[in-house]
């Protein structure tokens, strides 16, 4: 395959992406429902932001989260398939 034929498999390729992800930009539905908070501060009671995540096992995840109040941490194992 030459330089060219490359190049024009490249662009077709991101063609075909670009026009992926505009189908879904078009056919997403927004709630109208607010989101719940995924997780609360135990002591101050104010949402939690996800710090990160890591792998505990094959079967388990670790998400660390932190309060940005009050600077805490909570962990939390979640099961993966």
């Amino acid at each position: 395959m030459n330089s060219a034929s490359r190049t024009k498999n490249k662009h077709q390729r991101r063609a075909n992406i670009v026009g992926q992800i505009r189908q879904l930009a078009e056919s997403d539905t927004f709630p109208t429902e607010p989101i719940q908070p995924l997780l609360l501060c135990p002591r101050c009671n104010v949402e939690m932001g996800l710090l990160g995540v890591e792998s505990n096992t094959e079967t388990r995840d670790l998400y660390t989260f932190e309060c940005h109040v009050c600077g805490g941490f909570e962990v939390r194992g979640v099961r993966v398939r």
